[in-house]
């Protein structure tokens, strides 16, 4: 079935929770698409600096401090009884420092996508080869890109806003659809772009995830900024999110 992700809230008001509610207290107050657009992305901004600058930096300070007890525990020791447990106690200090390791990791990885900006239009199909890239590294799924060489544009807004979209996609997709297997494609299509995410799960276009302020609200308020076109399309098969965006000069519509 097709389905348009327009937010349908009577009252246009968004829904505070827990994660964004000093995102949903400004947003409030905010009538235009574009200012929205624009305090979302330094929101994502301020997060993934403060990710890098505390989370990042206090995770890397636990490693050297793990690292030092690991040393100290390899140490001989004279009786065979505290030989015995600084041994034991060494095995669980390796885990620990493991763990940190992947932990700094994954925040690399979070915050850089986070933070993550395009310096130019032509550089689109490079960031959603890297978004794939750290998706598969960051959730250990089959997550791959494809481009035909052809499906790009100067505008450096276009680019950024379907960037963005398609982190918003992706981030749906592990959250709430359930699958192992994304792709994101970008193709020249009547003279526009078009930008597919296609899961191999149940979707995401349930009633609650349209309401404002989720992702798919979101990405909707960022195609509208760009004059672009969203829908979701789910079958058995899974779901695809299909974005497409042609010069202001141009009307007609894709088939898809």
């Amino acid at each position: 079935m097709s389905a348009s992700i327009f937010p349908s809230d009577p009252n246009g008001e968004p829904t505070p929770n827990k994660f964004d509610r000093p995102l949903a207290r400004s947003a409030h107050s905010i009538d235009d698409g574009t200012q929205l657009a624009d305090l979302l992305e330094q929101e994502r901004q301020q997060i993934g600096q403060e990710l890098h600058d505390i989370v990042q930096s206090g995770l890397i300070g636990l490693s050297f401090m793990t690292q030092r007890l690991i040393d100290s525990l390899a140490a001989e020791a004279a009786d065979p009884i505290e030989a015995k447990r600084n041994e034991s106690l060494k095995a669980i200090a390796v885990q620990i420092a493991n763990a940190l390791k992947e932990s700094v990791e994954q925040v690399r990885l979070i915050s850089h996508g986070l933070v993550a900006r395009l310096e130019s239009a032509e550089l689109l199909p490079q960031a959603l080869e890297g978004l794939a890239s750290r998706t598969h590294q960051l959730y250990q799924m089959d997550c791959r890109f494809a481009w035909d060489q052809r499906g790009e544009t100067s505008d450096i807004d276009v680019a950024t806003q379907l960037f963005r979209i398609a982190q918003e996609a992706i981030t749906n997709c592990v959250k709430h659809s359930g699958s192992d297997r994304i792709e994101i494609s970008l193709a020249q299509q009547d003279e526009g772009l078009l930008l597919l995410i296609r899961d191999n799960g149940r979707g995401v276009g349930d009633s609650h995830s349209r309401a404002p302020g989720s992702g798919l609200a979101i990405m909707q308020n960022r195609a509208q900024n760009i004059g672009a076109q969203l829908s979701l399309q789910s079958d058995a098969n899974g779901a695809t999110l299909h974005c497409f965006w042609r010069p202001a000069q141009s009307s007609p519509t894709p088939q898809q």
